[in-house]
């Protein structure tokens, strides 16, 4: 077939199906692949798209290559694969429509039907049912309408007012869609959709379910906690320090003396606003760092990143794949990267930590700080809570001195449903001298007595020299 169609594209939709029901999925994807690039702008467009719009004329909303290429990279479902999976399962659900539902003698490709397009928005229905043509014929109406739509009947020759399209109907968790046969010969059209057993149409639920997926690592994936902070650096950059949790009962790890032998492929992506990708980090990973930590069974495993990113809008996709059991772990976010002034008053980042050490024999800097951090962002009653950020663009005097106060506050986050605020606290304030233009500082806050739950933390600096001020705020939970 395909040395007869070289051209043809759906030849190799056909056997990309057929490579992907024996799950050799880079066969696969090669062969959807060679089936797209044969096909016209507009058609591929169309093909990989989630349709928009319900138009008969698609081409009026259907975004370009490029833009389509950043949404799949947004919508990969894990990025230390070899393929991506959800683009992967657009181009099976397009080339099992072409087989079930197209009929090339008549020239209809099956992803232009709407049966096509719901399966390729949706996928596989949980549950399909089929009923053929019928008249009504009120036999199971109480006898008195019987009697009466006999009368009809025979009053105006008509046997019933009432013909019933063959149907299909649909089943998902929570949606149904219904579609008519609307002449007897396969012209299967969409008719209506309940959602949550509301009824409602093609255009409110393209709107508000625009797409099925079901994750292929959904029982193997598990969610990493993690913190980021970021910090000046040089060249207008900022350095980003990132931190994550790997809960070690996720994983196969043998612990023991605060470290966690492993067998993990780890990976950091780093994508611009609208997912093209900048910079990509994988590698094998053996070892790492155990930490005791009552909120988790077995502990965490402890892992980071350092990046320096110029200031703008990033998306972040940290992941581990536990090679021993095919547990997925991973995290995503978007990270607004700010521009730090090299004239006014101002605070880095707050970073949340375990324990912060100063080793006095170290250089001035942030390398003269051993830090522990604390990526779950919780503390328990009976231990410090550590806070370590940087201050910038302080003013000296004539002999190079700094002198600016700090003070610490904190409150409660608002549980009253009426949304009123506690004020805030002031638990240190403190004045500094110091020689440096800029400064790291920490503090080991005591929570002993506070009350358990979410909470506020602010830094407020005040220079003294210039009579500037800024501050910086975080949250964290306090635990029993």
């Amino acid at each position: 077939m395909l040395r007869s169609r070289p051209e043809d594209p759906l030849p190799y939709f056909t056997v990309g199906l057929s490579y992907h029901l024996e799950r050799d999925y880079e066969r696969a994807y090669q062969a959807y692949n060679k089936g797209l690039h044969r096909m016209s702008t507009d058609e591929q467009r169309f093909m990989l798209a989630v349709f928009t719009d319900h138009s008969a004329d698609p081409k009026l909303t259907i975004p370009d290559m490029q833009t389509l290429q950043r949404f799949w990279a947004g919508k990969n479902p894990l990025f230390l694969s070899p393929v991506n999976e959800r683009m992967l399962e657009q181009c099976r659900r397009v080339a099992y429509a072409n087989v079930r539902y197209g009929e090339q003698e008549k020239g209809i490709d099956g992803w232009s039907t709407d049966r096509g397009q719901a399966y390729i928005r949706f996928g596989d229905p949980l549950g399909l049912q089929s009923r053929p043509a019928e008249v009504d014929t009120h036999l199971d109406d109480p006898m008195f309408r019987q009697r009466w739509h006999n009368f009809d009947a025979n009053l105006f020759g008509t046997f019933s007012d009432r013909y019933e399209f063959g149907k299909e109907l649909w089943r998902y968790e929570n949606l149904v869609l219904v579609f008519d046969n609307t002449d007897t010969r396969d012209a299967w059209k969409f008719r209506i959709a309940a959602l949550d057993g509301a009824i409602i149409g093609l255009e409110d639920l393209v709107e508000r379910v625009p797409e099925r997926f079901v994750d292929p690592f959904g029982d193997r994936r598990f969610e990493i906690s993690y913190q980021w902070a970021q910090f000046r650096d040089t060249g207008g950059k900022s350095r980003i320090e990132l931190y994550y949790a790997i809960p070690a009962n996720k994983v196969e790890t043998q612990t023991a003396k605060g470290l966690g032998t492993v067998d993990f492929e780890k990976g950091l992506f780093v994508f611009n606003s609208v997912w093209d990708t900048l910079d990509v980090k994988r590698l094998p990973v053996k070892q790492l760092a155990w930490i005791k930590d009552r909120q988790f069974r077995d502990g965490y495993l402890l892992a980071s990143e350092v990046l320096r990113l110029a200031p703008g809008k990033y998306n972040l996709a940290g992941e581990i794949l536990d090679r021993k059991t095919e547990h997925v772990g991973g995290f995503r976010s978007r990270i607004p990267v700010r521009s730090f002034s090299k004239s006014e008053l101002e605070i880095s980042s707050i970073l949340l930590a375990r324990r912060v050490m100063e080793k006095p024999d170290r250089p001035f800097g942030r390398g003269r700080y051993v830090i522990l951090p604390n990526p779950v962002r919780e503390t328990e009653r009976n231990r410090k809570a550590y806070f370590y950020f940087e201050v910038y663009n302080l003013a000296s005097d004539d002999f190079g001195r700094t002198n600016y106060s700090v003070t610490y506050q904190t409150k409660p986050i608002a549980t009253d449903p009426l949304g009123n605020e506690d004020e805030w606290i002031t638990a240190v304030t403190s004045e500094v001298a110091g020689d440096h233009p800029w400064e790291p500082v920490y503090l080991a806050l005591d929570v002993t007595n506070a009350q358990p739950g979410l909470r506020d933390f602010r830094v407020i600096i005040e220079d003294k020299l210039s009579g500037q001020t800024a501050s910086e705020s975080t949250q964290y939970r306090i635990r029993w």
